[in-house]
């Protein structure tokens, strides 16, 4: 949000603030004459006025994005555009529908993470890459903006996980590589490994069975 909505909205606040307080005093002193009362509240009245047309003309022109749980701009907004700012700091970069990102676009987060891939009304969904500024990326299969389906996630540590993910936790079939060379391949459950695989050692010895969480 930039700085002069920012301001506007404080003038907003204040000139109701103000216009109350004043109704307030003239109502509780009937008796007394206060002269300075009247142009207090035609400025505040004034005040509100302004604010509230430059911040619809804000929100209008897409200037100022409205507070949405996903990225919403101008709801005419359609089609391919480049390096919009949402009201979280991020970057994005590819195709809207009324408003949402939708198709195929990248966001850059403030803190430096991407996505670049598939989206759906604002959401992350089809094929996509994240990487995070920890270090760590995905890549693969989403839905309802988590990760699921098959996909290869690679750890800081470069340790790599290639398989079926059900929310954002490895779920089914996939193949764990340890950063030290050992690896699982086999069902994991609710992000852990858990019934029936594959464990090779590092000194080249092997476990072929049934696991248990």
């Amino acid at each position: 949000m930039k700085l002069q909505y920012i301001l506007s909205i404080v003038i907003l606040t204040l000139s109701i603030i103000g216009a109350i307080s004043a109704y307030i005093i003239i109502r509780k002193f009937k008796e007394k004459s206060f002269t300075w009362i009247k142009p207090v509240i035609i400025v505040c009245i004034a005040l509100f006025f302004v604010s509230t047309v430059f911040l619809s003309i804000g929100v209008a022109t897409g200037q100022l994005a409205p507070l949405k749980v996903i990225p919403v701009f101008n709801p005419n907004m359609n089609g391919y555009m480049e390096s919009i700012e949402n009201s979280d700091g991020g970057m994005y970069t590819g195709d809207f529908s009324d408003g949402y990102y939708h198709g195929k676009g990248k966001l850059t987060y403030k803190d430096g993470s991407t996505y670049d891939g598939e989206w759906n009304t604002g959401k992350r969904e089809g094929i996509g890459t994240y990487c995070s500024a920890e270090e760590w990326s995905y890549s693969g299969e989403w839905k309802a903006d988590k990760m699921n389906g098959s996909g290869t996630y690679i750890y800081a540590d470069k340790s790599i996980y290639v398989g079926n993910f059900i929310d954002d936790k490895r779920s089914g079939d996939g193949k764990y590589t340890f950063a030290n060379g050992e690896v699982y391949d086999g069902n994991w459950e609710n992000d852990e490994i858990n019934g029936i695989g594959k464990y090779t050692y590092k000194d080249g010895s092997v476990y072929d069975g049934l696991w248990k969480c």
